[in-house]
């Protein structure tokens, strides 16, 4: 799918909808979602990154600063 992303040029913006998931499921009910930001990182890291939550805890705010370096624009 990725691939059809790109074929229509630049990506400006990730929007990623309910991205503490990306730090509760990841580890084993979704493993896949540990590959996301090294999506991120290889095929956008140009485009801006929104990350939306409204149950963000504090451990998943920190999973999420690792993975996506959120915590330089907090």
């Amino acid at each position: 799918m990725l691939e059809d992303i790109t074929k229509f040029g630049k990506v400006g913006m990730i929007c990623i909808d309910e991205v503490h998931c990306a730090s509760e499921w990841s580890h084993n009910f979704r493993p896949a979602y540990l590959k996301l930001q090294d999506v991120v990182a290889q095929k956008f890291s140009s485009a801006l990154l929104l990350g939306l939550t409204a149950t963000l805890t504090t451990k998943a705010q920190e999973d999420l600063d690792l993975m996506f370096n959120f915590g330089s624009i907090l």
